[in-house]
Formats: C-alpha cells, structure tokens, sequence
C-alpha cells in the first residue's frame, strides 16, 4: 500500500498555472530559514513590500533564473560530479549536446520449488483433539537489476561519465510457478538534454543568464524568448526527475519484499531540503555590498548586477544553505538504509533513496523558478489594476475607444454613430435605421460609430426585382468603415439593424451586398410603416488576415493558390454589406403623375393607396392622373385620383357584397327549416361573425376613417361558417398579376374573389342585407384611356340598385361650371407656389437628368461621381498587409440572421404586438417589398429618385489574449494598436492621408508610436527628420490641397 501513491505524474507543467497561495507559503518557509543565515538588521521581503522599478522586475527574473541553474547543478555535483569532469563537460558543450541519462533493465529467473507443511493450532472439540496440516508448494525466483546514470556528448554514449552504477538482486517467493516479473526487461532510456545549463556557465564559473531587452520579441521580464527558453529547460528537467523518482519508487522498489520492518521509506522525502530560489528584495541600506564576490568552488558567483533593491550577494549563501540540508538528509538516509556494499543489501539502499530525493528536489527547483516568474507577472497585474481602480473589459475599452476617437481625428473625419432619419429635405422624418451594438441583454444598445464617406451625387445603381426587372434608383451613397476589436475569451458583442417608423409613414428597407461597380443585390426586404419597430440580428464572420492569408498559401501549389485567391477574392466583396431605404411617399407621386409633396398631408389617399398596391395588385395605371390639361393644379389633380381610389374601393366592396350574399344564399339552400330572423336575435356562433362586417368599407374622404375589425380576414371567416370557402392556390399569391384586372370581368367571383377582399372592408349586417338589393356585377373595365367613362357606368348601374353613386372624375357641367366660377381669393404669393407645384410634377417620360429627387434635380452622366465601391476591399487588403504590423486586422462579413423580431400596432388605439419572422415569413416580406416596388416603378420603367445606400465595411483587430493579458503579458497597448487599425481604415475610406485625418494635437503621438501610418502618407510626410510637427502637418495639407 506504500507504493499506491509512487504513481507516474504524465500531466505536463503549466507554465500559466499560478497557485498563489501554495507559492506565499513556500517563500513563508524560505524566509523563516534565511533569517536564520543573514545578520539580524537584514530582512529580504517580495517585491511588493519594497519600491522599485521596472528594470528591477527584469533583474529579478535574471536572478531567479541563475538561482535555479545554480541549485540544478549542486544536484549534479551530489549526484558525483567532480572538478575534472565539470571541466571535460564543458569543453563538450562548446560543440555538442549534453544528455544525462538513466538506462536500466531487469531479469527474473527460476530457482526452486520446495514444498512445506504448515500445523495449525490444535483444538479440543469434546473428546477428540483435533488439527490441520497444510500442505505449501514455493517457487522461488532471482531477481535482478541493472541502472546507470550517466552523461555523454551527442550520440557517444558509450563515451560517457557515470555518476550512479549499481547491480543489486533479491529472492522472490510465490505460490504459483508462473515468474512474476517478464524473464527480462530492457526499459527505455530516460533522458534530459542538459546544453542550456552549461551554456549559462561562463569560463570563470559565472551564471551568466540574461534577458535582451532591445528584442521586439521581448516584452515583459516573464515573456520574452530567453526567459521562455529557461522555463522549457527546466520543464524538461521536470519530467525528467519525475519519470526517474518513478522507476524507483514505483516499480523498483515494490519488488522487494517487506518481510520485516528494517526499511521505513517514509523517511524518503525532501521537505527538509532549502529551495535556493525565491523572489527576495531587500532595502540597500540593510545590506552590505556583497555583489559579484566570485566563490569558484561553489559556483555561487552570478553577472554583476546594479540595483538598489536585488542583492546577488545572497545566491552564495542560499546555496551553501541547500547542501548543508542536503548533508543532513543523506546523513538520515544513511541511518534507515543500507550502503550499497552492506552483506543486507538488496533492491533498496542508501544510493536509491538519495537518488531519489535528489529527484524530488530537483522538481522544487524547477516549481520555484516557475512560480517566481509567475509571481513577477502577478504583480504587474495587481499594480495596473490597482493603478486603474478595476479590471478593464472589452466594453470599458469599446467606451473609451469613442472618447479616443473624438479626440484622435479632426471634427470632420471623426466616427459617427449609425443612425440616420429617413426624410426628404425639410421635411419631418419618416423613421429611422440603426446599426446598434448590445453586450448583453441587460445593456443599452448603442449606434456602433463608423467612418463615413458621403457621396450626394453618385452615379445611379441598380437591383434586380426578378430575372428580367431592374431598378435603377438614385440619392446619397454613404460609405462607412467599422473597426471592432475582439479579445480572446471574451463575449463577442452583438449587432442589430433596427429600422422605425412614425405613424402614418412608411419606407422599403433592403439589406443585401454589393455586387457590382452598379449593383446593389438585395438578399432580404422589408415594408416599415405606421409605427412598426424592426429588429434584424447581425452576423459576423471573420476572414484570415492579410499577412495570414498570404503565409498559409505561400507553400501551395500555383492551382492551390489560383483556387485560394478565388474564394478570397469573392470573400472580400462580400464585406461589403449594404443597407437600401427607399421612401414610398415620392415614389407614390411619381408614378401618380402628381407634384412633389402632394402626398404629404394626404394621410387617408396615402394609405388608401398602399392598400390597394399590397393587398389587392391594383396596377398604378388605374389609379394614376392621366389629365389633358398641363396646367391642372394640384387639388385637381389630387381630385382625380381620389376619385379614381373611390371608385376601386367601390368595385372592390360590390365584389365582397356579391360573395356574402351567395354565401348567404347557399346557407339558406342547406338550411331551409332555419328561419333567418331568430338565427340573428339568438345568441349563436354566426353572430360575432357578422356583426364583425358591419363597418363603413369606403368611407367619404370628409369622414374619419373606421378602425379595422378586429378579425383578420372577415370574409375568410364567413365562408368558413357557411362551408364554402375557395381554396386559394399558390399561384394566386405568388407574383403580381397586374393586367388580370384588365383582361377579365370585374363581376367575375371566381377571378375576384380571393384577390379583392379588404381586412378593414365592411358590409351591411345581416338582417340589413336580406332586405337590400344586390348591386349587379359592372361591366369590364377596359384601358385607362377609356376608364372614366367605364366608372361612370358603374355608377349608374349602382344607383339603380340603390347602392351610393361615386362620380370618378368631373362630369363636362361640372368642369365648365368650374371653369366659368371665379377662383377664391389668393393666399400671399399664390402664383409661385401653383408655378412650383406644376414644375415639380414627376412624369415619367422626362429623361433621367430632369427627374426630381430629394428636392433638387439629379445630376446627368456627366456631372454624377462614379465610384467603384468593389475595388475598396482590395484596397482596404493592400493597406491591411502594408501598414498593419501584427497581421491582427482581418475582414469580417456582416449579414442579417434568420430570426427577426417585428414590433407593430394593428390599429392606432391597438396595443404593441411582437411577431417572430422566420425564413419563410421574412421570404413574405420580401415579395410583398418587391410586389410594391414593382408598381411603384411600373415594373423598372421609372427610377427612384428618393433613395439612400449605405455600404458598411467591417474589420475585426483580433487579439490572442484577453485583454488584461495583451497588457501585462505582450506588454502592448491596444489602444494604440485599436488606433492604428482605425487610421488605417479611414485613409482608405476618406482617401486622404493620415496626417490630414489627425488633430493636430494628435499627430506628435501618431508619428511616435505609429510611424509607418505617416511614412506611407508619401515623400512629404516621410521626411519627418529634423522637421517639426508644424511643418509636417504644412506638407500634408499642401499635397492634401494639390490633390
């Protein structure tokens, strides 16, 4: 059961593992001994209790290293290392590797059987006395074993040095003739290469680790390449102790019996040893000036150091403390344990045990240097969190990075929050988009800030609404370049695009890529209106950066790296994520044919319209001012289209009156022996249903319009009651078929009657509709040419049925009595404003550059800005692989989510409803999006002119390490890192020069810590020696302004 716990330890050490409190205990117990060596007035304490500086951390870490390499090879030296082969040894590590190696191996034969007779006690049972012999056959086995521990140089290892060599054997007795150990066992060398230790050993027997400072790889006393060389060394030495304590404690020394008490190896332990190592400054005044006293014999003598806190001067007498312990330790080996000469020796003797315990300090060793490092970096942690106030996140960094930001660029280059009113100049805001930023679900959304470029005369884009309709549309393009930072182990931040509406307003969101120099390709679409609250989740992925790139393809074959550069490349223009508003209320009067801001206080005609557009495909040609007189004003030509609207409502509510009333009918055939009249005054299931239809369902433009019953489909559910619902096919509902409702008879029900219900219609209630006639079916409506006259049919066939008669458009009494009646008196300056209402009409027939758009005329081919928005992320690459040092900056790809989240009101007085928009539902939204934009363009025929494009390009600086650890360890800044990559990609969007973009205040800081940013600027900015920040500053604006 002892040698349960001698097990293998295969867990590799940590170098990141710091158990602070084990370590606290240690140094406790070091200091406690050393008050016992040093003078009364002398008290080494850890470096927190002491001030001191930075280099005093790096001569630490120096000291704590050849303090361990000092210990290491005073094991060596107890292990039988003498002068003369110290000598031969190094002068084999000028040229070759140094191993130290144990190589053992093991027999186990047959000697014997014997066969013996065991009595047991004898018992009385009564009368007779009884007892047991037992008979005991014994095999009887030689084990033996052979170990060396020895050094060589290379691969010479018959040329070795020996330090341990012994041969030992013992008697094995069992009760079974199978052996129990393999006949022989040769065991795998177990070596430790130990070159790094005698490299660090000067000519004169001087420690002579140090750390170069000046490296771009060195960054803190506990992370730079020497020190990390140091910690694998002894890492290795580690293992190579603990695999050597385990062949003799874990399966040597199980093999001889303990058959008597003569062997107590609780006694094999190091705890009593001193582990020369320990993190230890001391005030100068209570030291005297023992540094660089050389003690050759020892070995004790370190690179003379200058600090007032470190004393060297105390590594001669840790050490001679730590062979004083190990004397005493072998000496009370020595009393429990055979020699290896003794006539009582076998497996276990006085030189295994010693080995032993040399392997277990040997470990402490390397866990005290270990730890002393760590320690080092503890502190460094402790002392910037305490210089803080608190351990800084990600999201404090994100604050303060906008703090930064503003005070980095001038006024005109600084970020911008993305959030941008949608509105025509100098009207009210329709609504409103967002791209905001959300840690969590408890935290405040924010407007992520971006880089912006704004282009008010950019040459016109396209998108596809189909395979054979494009739309052109014009307005602002606005570029804008986004820098996030992401830490290794921290929470990637969310990211929303929100898109608002006020009440009674409404605009077409889009969200897609850019495709082409020209192309914008729309992935989703969404109509926002009347107070909706959209929520669209972002992803984000993030492509290999530059330098990665390149370095992952550099060994590829040139296919390889062809098909590499491919995928890239599309990967690229895929960051370009793009966000298309497009206001409805001037593309409404657009292709109405009416004058700018017609529409604007027109609320009723407004939604009437879109009604008529998104639920029942009314072609804009039927509702459209199709007038003779050029001169009509505006109140007239909004006449003729309310009428025209009035009319449409009309057809379309005669058409659900004809449906009810069959429906009707056929429940009467079903149910002759129910009376009508007591179905109405009971209390049934039909009741609500009806009386859910008793609403107003074309309201006089004079009235307030009636809120819409509370059922979603009425009439749905009126034929549900009486059994005869149409089933409505796919093909129904799919793309817009605007010339049915010239090609067939408006009477038809079975063309109408799915297509032409109205939510917010409503009907006479039921007793009321068996007593009214029904109005007969209209004749075919034919070209809008000839629909006046159509319409005024309708009406009188109408009023024959005593059904209210609409008059769509001025009858020719009318128009003459209006033309012979005298105009009202003016307000002030009428005539310029009828002047402007008649100037601003849109017609579709006028040639692109006289289009109105955002109240002011869109620039021809030949004034417009054509920008290729595709080159940018190639640009944006050069910049990455020229100017970003740490390869950290990579390209990330934003594209919506598949669940959406949609607030909205169902009526004015109703409450808030949430709605979850899927993949099949947000494909809904985009037809819908789509099948309005294709009246609203009469299928690509007319351009938008009311439009905005926003292009967002997003980068992610990536970081290793969290981000106390990119501090503390890499010993970098990442705000200047965070700075460097935003400089970066603002000079590409505002294609300008950094020194243009810097504050003045600014610029000496750039040009200290990112020098490469204003060296790439060009040969004005690259001369910056002997120049003073004014004259730098002068020479960029000279070539800014030349430009």
């Amino acid at each position: 059961g002892v040698f349960d716990t001698f097990v293998l330890s295969t867990t590799p050490m940590s170098f990141e593992t710091f158990n602070e409190s084990a370590f606290r205990s240690k140094v406790s117990r070091a200091q406690t001994t050393v008050k016992t060596i040093l003078e009364n007035h002398r008290n080494p304490q850890l470096p927190e209790g002491i001030p001191h500086t930075y280099e005093d951390k790096y001569l630490l870490s120096e000291f704590l290293t050849n303090s361990s390499a000092a210990a290491l090879f005073s094991c060596l030296e107890e292990l039988g290392v003498d002068e003369s082969q110290l000598k031969k040894i190094r002068t084999w590590a000028t040229k070759r590797s140094i191993t130290l190696r144990l190589k053992a191996e093991e027999s186990c034969t047959f000697i014997k059987q014997e066969s013996r007779k065991v009595e047991s006690s004898s018992y009385n049972s009564g009368w007779r006395k009884d007892k047991v012999i037992t008979r005991i056959d014994e095999w009887f086995w030689k084990f033996e074993v052979k170990y060396e521990i020895l050094i060589f140089r290379g691969n010479k290892q018959n040329d070795g040095i020996p330090f341990v060599a012994r041969a030992a054997e013992c008697e094995l007795v069992t009760t079974s003739e199978v052996t129990p150990y393999p006949k022989n066992t040769v065991r795998d060398s177990l070596d430790v290469n130990l070159s790094w230790l005698f490299n660090h050993m000067g000519e004169d027997n001087v420690w002579n680790f140090a750390i170069d400072r000046s490296s771009k790889a060195c960054h803190t006393p506990r992370r730079n390449p020497e020190a990390q060389s140091s910690l694998l060394f002894f890492n290795e030495v580690r293992a190579f102790a603990e695999r050597v304590r385990h062949y003799f404690q874990g399966v040597l020394f199980p093999v001889q019996p303990r058959r008597s008490k003569d062997l107590n190896l609780s006694f094999i332990t190091d705890s009593s040893i001193f582990v020369p190592v320990a993190p230890l400054f001391e005030k100068a005044k209570n030291r005297k000036a023992v540094e660089g006293t050389k003690d050759a014999k020892d070995h004790t003598t370190v690179a003379s150091v200058e600090s007032e806190v470190l004393s060297v001067g105390l590594l001669p007498k840790f050490l001679a403390q730590q062979r004083r312990t190990l004397t005493a330790k072998f000496s009370e080996l020595a009393k429990e344990f055979p020699l290896p000469d003794a006539p009582n020796a076998r497996l276990i003797t006085m030189v295994e045990a010693k080995v032993v315990v040399l392997m277990m300090h040997l470990k402490q060793v390397v866990q005290a240097h270990l730890d002393g490092l760590n320690y080092i970096e503890a502190q460094l942690r402790k002392q910037l969190i305490s210089a803080i106030g608190k351990e800084v996140t990600p999201r404090d960094l994100t604050a303060y990075m906008e703090f930064h930001n503003r005070k980095l660029y001038k006024e005109e280059y600084q970020p911008k929050g993305f959030s941008y009113a949608i509105r025509r100049p100098g009207h009210y805001p329709e609504g409103v988009i967002n791209i905001d930023y959300q840690w969590d679900s408890a935290s405040i959304p924010n407007p992520i800030p971006t880089i912006v470029s704004a282009s008010h005369h950019a040459a016109p884009f396209k998108f596809a609404l189909d395979a054979s309709t494009d739309v052109t549309f014009h307005g602002s393009r606005y570029v804008h370049g986004w820098v996030n930072q992401q830490f290794s182990g921290s929470k990637q931040l969310e990211l929303f695009l929100n898109a608002r509406a006020r009440q009674f307003s409404s605009f077409i969101l889009m969200v897609g890529n850019i495709a082409g120099p020209t192309l914008f390709a729309p992935t989703a679409a969404i109509i926002i209106k009347n107070k909706d609250d959209l929520r669209i989740p972002l992803n984000m992925e993030t492509i290999p950066s530059a330098k990665e790139f390149k370095a992952a393809i550099s060994s590829l074959s040139p296919e390889q790296q062809r098909f590499s550069k491919a995928i890239r490349a599309m990967q690229l223009e895929s960051t370009l994520f793009a966000i298309g508003v497009i206001q409805i209320k001037p593309q409404l009067e657009k292709v109405l044919n009416l004058p700018n801001d017609s529409l604007t206080k027109e609320i009723k005609l407004s939604q009437d319209l879109l009604k008529l557009f998104l639920e029942y495909q009314i072609p804009s040609s039927q509702l459209s001012y199709d007038g003779e007189n050029p001169n009509a004003t505006v109140k007239e030509r909004l006449a003729v289209v309310k009428r025209y609207v009035e009319a449409m409502n009309k057809v379309i509510q005669d058409e659900k009156d004809k449906e009810i009333e069959e429906a009707r009918l056929k429940y009467e055939l079903e149910h002759p022996k129910i009376l009508l009249e007591p179905v109405v005054d009971q209390d049934l299931k039909l009741l609500p249903e009806l009386d859910a239809l008793d609403y107003q369902l074309s309201p006089s433009y004079n009235e307030a319009p009636s809120p819409p019953p509370s059922s979603s489909s009425l009439f749905d559910s009126v034929l549900n009651l009486f059994g005869s619902k149409k089933k409505t096919s796919a093909a129904n509902t799919a793309a817009p078929q605007y010339d049915m409702f010239e090609s067939m008879s408006v009477g038809s029900a079975s063309a109408l009657s799915d297509d032409f219900i109205s939510e917010s219609g409503s009907a006479p209630t039921f007793a009321k509709m068996k007593k009214s006639k029904r109005a007969r079916s209209p004749q075919k409506v034919r070209s809008s040419s000839n629909k006046l006259a159509d319409v005024e049919r309708v009406s009188k066939k109408a009023s024959r049925d005593e059904s209210p008669s609409l008059s769509l458009a001025p009858s020719s009494k009318e128009v003459a009595a209006a033309e012979s009646e005298p105009e009202p008196a003016p307000e002030p300056a009428p005539e310029p404003e009828v002047a402007e209402a008649k100037a601003d009409v849109h017609d579709g027939d006028k040639d692109d550059g006289e289009i109105e758009g955002e109240g002011e005329a869109i620039p021809s081919d030949g004034d417009v800005t054509s920008i290729d928005y595709t080159q940018i992320p190639t640009q944006l690459e050069a910049q990455f692989e020229k100017l970003d040092e740490d390869g950290a900056l990579r390209p990330t790809i934003l594209s919506p989510g598949t669940t959406w989240t949609l607030r909205s009101k169902k009526a004015l007085l109703a409450d808030y409803t949430t709605e979850t928009l899927h993949n099949e539902q947000a494909l809904e939204q985009k037809a819908k999006a789509f099948s309005l934009l294709d009246a609203l363009t009469r299928s690509g025929v007319l351009e938008i002119d009311q439009a905005e494009l926003h292009i967002v390009i997003a980068s992610t600086h990536c970081f290793d390490k969290t981000l106390v650890n990119t501090v503390v360890q890499d010993n970098a800044n990442p705000i200047e890192k965070i700075e460097r990559s935003s400089l970066i990609v603002a000079r590409t969007v505002h294609d300008t020069s950094v020194a243009n973009l810097v504050a003045d205040s600014q610029l000496d800081r750039v040009s200290q810590f990112n020098p490469q940013l204003l060296l790439a600027d060009g040969p004005a900015i690259a001369e910056i020696e002997g120049e003073n920040t004014e004259g730098l500053l002068a020479a960029a604006g000279e070539e800014e302004e030349a430009k």
